[in-house]
């Protein structure tokens, strides 16, 4: 092989990419001195016509104080005269012209002009006096007129462009030089010595590698090129080394394939490696107890020998999948049904993969018995359902135990009321009176209790059942919080609600959604010291749906009891709660009916700050022929 044209040589293409890098990194370097540098002379201007302002303030202001044409004359042919300056004006106190001179700008800047000249401005400034007023003796400021003078930007662009080309030249001349250094010298110093090692490499003999070394080039002994002589001529010493050590590497391998071997042997998986043709190669001693043959029989073999007919294609399949993808995920096992020698029935695992340093299509088949796991499998969903019909069982009875309750506590609800109300004649001693009430108030109570139970129980044996109309949320909501509002007087709590803006109507079930509301405000409003807050809101949820919030500021609940809280007669401990009692079903009840209408309930909780519940029911479940404004929210 000879050495190609000279363009073709690696050193000149090094040498060409290091100019290109020198000159880019060159033209970034100079610009970023020239924009320094621009942005210093721009503040050298900006101080020059603050200077030029302070000093021509004085007299500008003499001059209009006693109007003196000339003075002001004097001023502004000055300020002209600077040279950064296109016009200067001088105004009295009415307005008038004093002293005028220049014209506007001598050009036209354009966008990049512009951008350059963004931070200059002229001078702008009020003249003023003081004078005492004739009444109090105060000193007062009069304004006796105006200095203005504008930039002249034709001319300070055209000094800021003078003095950014003088950088610019310079700049790209020293890229420019520096891109000539750096070709002579990569042609110098790393083309002609890579050229000649060369050579020499041409020159060795392949039969006798260390006959002929190479020459270290001329002034390279300590260079990358001297490093690179020095262990090729190693490489070629330890050329003949390598082929003697190649009958130590063949024993090495033979004890790493015994190695292998045993591990494969030691594996309680039955692995199994086949060729192309899906015929068995090799098995190990694991594939010999579960098929039951010996080893000599199933080399051979064909794979479809050993799994059940109806599930062969499911293990083609396998081995298809490996064939196109050689490294299967973890998720990549089937479970089919095997056969042994005898034609029994084996549930197993199986995972195949390709083998990647086989020459060919062969492949590795792991195959796992899981009897065992189907046995577990199988009991555990035996009891998974005996606990489901235990559970049924359970919301049965439940339901049950409270129809039976509610006859007989109505009854008791009712003549506690008569007796309380005297409605056939006096009862006679005031305290028989109070005990009806709480007669009554007790029952109430353990109605409710059992209304919650009943409730909760209807849903969980699934024969809860809701019909949903179009409702007017903000009149609901209103109703419900008349009813609480003798509860939140009484608990020291303000209770205020809130319709937002273009809230659809509701198309829910009447007596699931006064639940829902009622529960949650009662909970609000009992967990919430007195002088707290309750808020409850509707307005436009996600997608067009209706979102039902209850806020306060009440005792909130810690991040790790809000998993719970969901569940029925469970409470938070804490001294309030502990206080207040209750039985745990509101919030239960709350989120079954709330899943009843397909709606999602959201809390948000802070120890001492209080919890917002949010109910977001869903735009799906409004029918298409309710919506486009056919019913509207109040906000009563």
């Amino acid at each position: 092989m000879t050495i190609g044209h000279v363009t073709h040589r690696l050193s000149l293409r090094h040498a060409i990419i290091s100019v290109l890098a020198a000159a880019v990194l060159g033209l970034v370097m100079t610009f970023a001195s020239l924009a320094f540098d621009l942005a210093q002379e721009r503040d050298r201007i900006s101080a020059t016509v603050a200077e030029t302002g302070r000093a021509m303030l004085g007299p500008a202001t003499r001059a209009t104080f006693v109007l003196d044409p000339a003075l002001a004359e004097s001023i502004v042919v000055g300020l002209v005269n600077n040279g950064i300056f296109a016009n200067a004006r001088i105004y009295d106190d009415h307005g008038r012209v004093l002293a005028e001179v220049g014209g506007p700008s001598s050009a036209h800047v354009g966008l990049a002009g512009r951008l350059l000249l963004r931070d200059l401005h002229g001078i702008r400034v009020p003249l003023i006096v003081e004078r005492p007023n004739p009444v109090s003796g105060a000193l007062e400021k009069l304004v006796v007129g105006r200095l203005m003078a504008d930039l002249d930007d034709g001319a300070i662009l055209a000094r800021l462009l003078d003095r950014a080309g003088t950088m610019l030249l310079f700049g790209l001349t020293q890229t420019l030089l520096l891109g000539v250094v750096l070709v002579v010298v990569y042609q110098f110093l790393l083309s002609r010595p890579i050229l000649a090692l060369a050579e020499d490499v041409r020159k060795v003999d392949p039969r006798e590698p260390a006959a002929t070394l190479l020459r270290v080039p001329r002034g390279h002994e300590r260079t990358e090129l001297g490093f690179l002589v020095g262990k090729t001529n190693a490489l070629l010493r330890q050329f003949a080394a390598t082929l003697r050590r190649g009958e130590r590497i063949q024993d090495e391998l033979r004890r790493e394939r015994a190695h292998l071997d045993s591990i494969m042997e030691s594996v309680i998986d039955a692995i199994i490696t086949t060729n192309s043709d899906l015929r068995v190669q090799r098995i190990n001693h694991a594939a010999v107890r579960l098929f039951g043959y010996e080893q000599a029989e199933l080399r051979g073999l064909p794979m479809s020998h050993l799994f059940a007919p109806e599930d062969w294609s499911v293990v083609e399949s396998a081995f298809r999948a490996a064939s196109s993808d050689p490294s299967p995920e973890e998720g990549d096992h089937q479970e089919v049904t095997a056969r042994d020698r005898d034609g029994r029935s084996i549930p197993v695992s199986i995972g195949v993969s390709r083998m990647k340093f086989a020459s060919g299509r062969n492949f590795v088949c792991v195959v796992r018995d899981i009897t065992a796991r189907k046995l577990s499998k199988r009991r555990l969903a035996e009891a998974l359902r005996e606990a489901e019909e235990a559970n049924r069982a359970k919301s049965q009875f439940l339901a049950t135990m409270s129809h039976e309750l509610r006859t007989p506590l109505n009854a008791i609800i009712g003549f506690s009321d008569m007796i309380r109300g005297e409605l056939l004649g006096p009862v006679g001693v005031p305290a028989y009176r109070e005990y009806a009430r709480d007669i009554s108030e007790s029952g109430t109570h353990l109605l409710a209790i059992i209304n919650d139970i009943l409730d909760i129980s209807k849903i969980e044996a699934g024969q809860a059942r809701i019909e949903p109309e179009w409702l007017d949320a903000g009149q609901l909501i209103a109703g419900c919080v008349g009813l609480l509002q003798h509860q939140a007087e009484a608990a020291g709590v303000r209770v205020t609600q809130e319709v937002e803006p273009g809230c659809p109507a509701l198309y829910a079930d009447s007596r699931s959604l006064k639940q829902i509301v009622i529960n949650l405000m009662s909970n609000a409003i009992k967990f919430t010291p007195s002088g707290g807050r309750v808020r409850i809101s509707i307005g436009p949820g996600a997608d067009g749906g209706v979102r039902i919030a209850v806020a306060d500021t009440g005792i909130g609940i810690a991040e790790e009891d809000l998993a719970r809280i969901w569940r029925p007669f469970e409470q938070v401990e804490n001294a309030l709660s502990r206080r207040k009692g209750g039985t745990g079903l509101g919030l239960p009840l709350v989120k079954r009916l709330a899943d009843l209408h397909g709606a999602e309930i959201t809390i948000e909780s802070r120890l001492g700050e209080g919890t917002i519940v949010g109910i977001e029911f869903p735009c799906a479940a409004i029918p298409e022929r309710g919506r486009g404004g056919a019913l509207t929210v109040s906000g009563r």
